[in-house]
């Protein structure tokens, strides 16, 4: 298994009132999330937040992550429908999760994900 530490960082940026990030990192069970709600979009804030939640107990309970971000993007869009003020909100998503070996890495929209090792 690889070591893995991480740290998180989030910042409002200069040009909105409100941050849209959600984060979840648990180094333990090797999963790492980052998603971004749409700016200028209804709710991101709940986007993302919704995004974590739904792709973290998924991956958690070993649900594959492509299978996750989808359950995530289904749950979103049903509540766009049922709470008409949250229609078209969205997010972006960049997630992580550790293998024996390496890692799988989905990502979906701008965001972006990077790795860097030292010695």
């Amino acid at each position: 298994m690889l070591s893995v530490s991480s740290l998180s960082v989030s910042h409002i940026g200069k040009v909105r009132t409100h941050n849209e990030d959600a984060l979840y990192f648990d180094d333990e069970q090797g999963v790492w999330l980052v998603a971004d709600g749409m700016g200028g979009h209804a709710s991101g804030e709940v986007a993302s937040a919704m995004a974590i939640e739904v792709i973290s107990s998924a991956v958690n309970n070993k649900d594959a992550l492509d299978n996750a971000i989808t359950s995530a993007h289904q749950k979103i869009l049903q509540q766009g429908t049922e709470q008409p003020e949250q229609k078209g909100m969205g997010t972006t998503i960049v997630a992580a999760t550790v293998r024996k070996t390496g890692f799988d890495i989905a990502w979906v929209g701008d965001s972006r994900i990077y790795l860097h090792t030292h010695k």
